[in-house]
């Protein structure tokens, strides 16, 4: 009797368990993460929110700061994928909004969008991770786990 308690307890601790225990390392990038963008001159331009969810889904939101946006919020959603024996991901952006159309006009996509991007990560604590995109040289950009996108 005392071995099905245990049983039973272990599966109820996993069950409800947040998915990171359960799925191990490869599951800690699931969830929401948040950062600052800063300028060329260090300056705070806007906070990015990124949310990987465990089927592989990315949606990313940014909170611009710069006057030259009109105060546009930018929304995209894409795909990622851990890339084997690595601490790298790989992800890809298929849609965003808004589009930035002046009289007919449309500046082209962000130049990520429709192609994949290999990012290096590492976890700093368990609600720390930094990414580094291999294209694009620079500091990591450290991301804080949030609760919530606002």
């Amino acid at each position: 009797m005392n071995a099905m308690r245990w049983v039973v307890s272990v599966l109820l601790m996993i069950l409800l368990a947040e998915p990171s225990v359960v799925l191990g390392q490869q599951g800690t990038l699931v969830g929401i993460w948040s950062s600052h963008i800063t300028d060329a001159y260090g300056n705070v331009a806007g906070v990015i929110f990124m949310r990987f969810d465990a089927n592989g889904s990315l949606y990313r939101k940014l909170y611009p700061r710069s006057v030259g946006t009109g105060g546009a919020v930018f929304q995209e959603w894409g795909q990622y994928r851990l890339l084997p024996g690595q601490p790298a991901i790989q992800w890809i952006i298929h849609r965003y909004v808004p589009h930035q159309c002046i009289a007919g006009w449309c500046e082209p996509a962000m130049p990520y969008v429709g192609h994949w991007v290999v990012s290096d990560f590492a976890f700093q604590g368990p609600n720390t991770v930094s990414f580094s995109d291999r294209s694009n040289p620079g500091p990591p950009q450290v991301f804080i786990r949030q609760p919530r996108i606002p």
